[in-house]
């Protein structure tokens, strides 16, 4: 028809004008051409960059969703031209296989659905959503995020949220949208939500008090491009849950990160289901750990789109996730330094201990990328690095678990924010795979699908093996002790460090699903790791008791750090704990909360332009009154 990439020959003038005004026509009307050989799934070959995609696993195969990429031109072989867009949205939900061995190079990445381009069947192009794992195993749910270059945000649907479902048992890596609707007691929170993007997000697969399904969205930034209805970018405070049980909705403040009434962008959220406040029948409903992120106060005071801090990593805040209560305590060991952007998974050891693993990220501040792997391992709340780097810094990846004995981490897309969309991942196909147990990356990307079950690394483990370790905690408050370290009998008297502001939560899942006796995690760690010194310690203590009977009793405040353990071959031990006083640094709180919904916004008139990605592809977030992108 004289439009093909591939046909050449002369044109008339008229022809040349027509095309002209036709191409006029499009780019004003904010409809972008599509380019035939742009691909949903590019080859290997063509790849270029993926960025700001979230991940899940359902079944054997991980899926990847949102986010933007980038790749040759499949039949010239060459990079967009300057007139063309670097990046274009994701199109299309996609699946790799897991149930077998691969490498990055050659691994197939099929199209598990195709999205509509109306928005009227599917989500349009996203970036930076949320995306929660559904409780029953067969699928996701996806909310929030930015529209492509603001593309069909026009067709925005609120009436409930995206769900993916797999096909079948999920096995060939397919699936299909569709719209769930919430309660008719809950529609009106989502339909007053102002949705954001880059918010840090988790869900809850349930403790031993088999709570789960339960979504999270804290704070994030507003645009445009997330919601025709907002007027300018803003960045919104509070946290939006979601059941996924009861399919309710809730809008509620989130106490625990900030300083005065501010909000979090770019933060990570993850799920720790091994702790947790424990009752008298010894189970527990996990904790929600948020970690990184930047902080604007709200109303803005910035300029330029700059937080007023970047959060560090010396003093972790989590809350738990049926409560509400927010907790906070200091970290030891060698800390990330401050950064948002950046991909987290969570996976138990062996012994009890509970190691979060963080990669990448940028500072907005300065906006230097990373390429560093730390470590969170609980409950001694002390960091490690790992000594391998991967070879290119990258913010906005997506993490996950990977492989049978959940060993293996997944890090899909991601670029250093100075890097061109034109240039090539150092990741074949931006997918890394990373050994948690023994800290490296794999050279040419290869996952091995039966790979031994994860076991903590060998410097996590040198460092429990240290009984003064432990010992050394200075534990913010005897309640957050509790949680890690599971005295018997629990002590409730110690209030939660900050106050919960929030409105009443729903009951939430914990109801609904059935799980057995939590088995102390610190017990695990006690029983193998100062068997020997304990043992040395309970022949002195009965050699002192015969001695002195008439002083047979303690005191109390050696009373104070004794707590029941559950060694690691199911024998009950005593392990002393060493108690310290508050440390200093106190968890911020919210001065003044402020809900996160809203009386819905006028449409705005100009949101019908399309606005061509520039030249600033160094910015953290590029923001201009009703749009923002992060690339």
């Amino acid at each position: 028809m004289g439009l093909s990439p591939r046909r050449r020959g002369r044109r008339s003038i008229p022809a040349m004008m027509l095309l002209g005004m036709f191409g006029l026509l499009f780019s004003t009307t904010g409809i972008t051409p599509v380019n035939a050989e742009l691909l949903d799934s590019p080859t290997p070959e063509d790849f270029l960059r993926r960025v700001n995609a979230r991940a899940a696993v359902v079944g054997n195969h991980v899926y990847i969703d949102g986010g933007e990429l980038s790749q040759l031109d499949s039949v010239t072989k060459s990079p967009p031209p300057s007139s063309a867009r670097a990046s274009n949205g994701n199109n299309a939900t996609l699946s790799i296989d897991l149930s077998s061995s691969w490498k990055a190079s050659s691994v197939e990445i099929k199209i598990a659905a195709r999205k509509d381009v109306s928005g009227n069947k599917g989500p349009y192009a996203l970036n930076g959503e949320c995306l929660w794992p559904s409780p029953d195993g067969k699928g996701f749910y996806i909310f929030g995020g930015g529209a492509s270059y603001g593309i069909n945000v026009k067709n925005l649907d609120k009436s409930g949220i995206w769900k993916f479902v797999v096909d079948g048992d999920g096995d060939d890596g397919t699936g299909k949208w569709e719209i769930e609707t919430p309660v008719p007691t809950s529609p009106a929170p989502l339909r007053t939500l102002r949705l954001t993007e880059q918010a840090a997000f988790v869900a809850t697969t349930g403790g031993s008090n088999g709570g789960g399904g339960l979504g999270f969205s804290v704070g994030g930034t507003a645009s445009a491009w997330t919601d025709p209805s907002n007027p300018k970018s803003d960045h919104i405070s509070g946290m939006v849950v979601y059941d996924m049980n009861r399919k309710e909705w809730r809008n509620e403040t989130a106490v625990g990160f900030t300083t005065g009434n501010g909000s979090l962008r770019g933060g990570a959220g993850v799920f720790v289901p091994s702790f947790g406040n424990v009752g008298e029948e010894e189970k527990n409903n996990g904790l929600v750990f948020i970690l990184g992120g930047s902080v604007f106060a709200v109303p803005a005071t910035t300029k330029d789109n700059q937080p007023d801090f970047v959060m560090g990593f010396d003093n972790v805040t989590f809350f738990d996730p049926v409560s509400r209560e927010w907790y906070w305590q200091t970290t030891t060991g060698e800390r990330p330094s401050s950064r948002e952007r950046f991909c987290a998974v969570g996976v138990e050891g062996r012994n009890g201990t509970y190691e979060i693993f963080m990669y990448g990220g940028v500072d907005s501040k300065t906006e230097e990328s990373y390429n560093d792997v730390y470590i969170l391992s609980l409950p001694g709340f002390v960091w490690f690095k790992a000594a391998d780097s991967s070879q290119e810094k990258r913010a906005g990846p997506a993490c996950v678990l990977v492989g049978k004995g959940k060993r293996q981490m997944l890090s899909i897309g991601g670029k250093e924010i100075k890097a061109r969309w034109t240039s090539a991942d150092s990741f074949p196909q931006g997918l890394g795979i990373f050994d948690m147990t023994a800290l490296t990356w794999s050279k040419d990307g290869s996952y091995d699908a039966d790979m031994d079950d994860y076991e903590s690394p060998g410097v996590v483990r040198d460092w429990y093996n240290k009984a003064e370790n432990m010992a050394a905690v200075s534990w913010s408050s005897n309640k957050v002790k509790t949680m890690f370290l599971n005295p018997s009998p629990t002590d409730d008297s110690d209030t939660p460090t900050t106050p919960n502001t929030s409105t009443s939560p729903s009951s939430g899942s914990g109801d609904t699903q059935t799980g057995g006796k939590k088995s102390s995690n610190a017990g695990a760690i006690a029983g193998g790791v100062v068997a020997g010194v304990f043992g040395l310690a309970i022949l002195g203590g009965l050699l002192f008791y015969f001695m002195r009977k008439s002083k047979k009793n303690r005191t109390g405040s050696e009373l104070d750090t004794e707590y029941s353990v559950v060694g690691g071959d199911g024998d009950a031990e005593q392990h002393p704990v060493r108690a310290f006083p508050p440390a200093n640094k106190e968890l911020a709180t919210v001065e003044k909360p402020a809900e996160l919904h809203v009386a819905p916004e006028e449409l705005p008139t100009d949101n019908n332009h399309h606005w061509e990605l520039d030249g600033a592809e160094t910015q953290v977030g590029r923001i201009d009154n009703s749009r923002v992108r992060y690339m």
